[in-house]
């Protein structure tokens, strides 16, 4: 799933989707699905509002680890036995 964006500007804006080959005009207000590196852009520009971010793959969260075994002192081992 793309992020969805609300442009914000005041005014239409004009971006470039594919590094500046082709040029896309979005309308002030109007709401658009776009691809995360325009989201990122138009946010970090001030034209727009990140509405829904974009899907996530989780990583892989490895098993968290077990508690580590209290090892007795020697001392406290001689204490036992007595």
């Amino acid at each position: 799933m793309s992020p969805v964006i609300q442009i914000t500007a005041g005014h239409a804006v004009r971006y470039s989707n594919d590094n500046g080959v082709t040029m896309t005009e979005y309308e002030d207000q109007e709401w658009y699905e776009v691809r995360p590196h325009v989201a990122r852009g138009m946010v970090a520009r001030g034209w727009a509002k990140l509405k829904s971010p974009p899907a996530v793959a989780q990583p892989h969260q490895p098993a968290a680890p077990e508690p580590a075994a209290k090892h007795e002192s020697d001392d406290d081992k001689h204490k036992k036995r007595r």
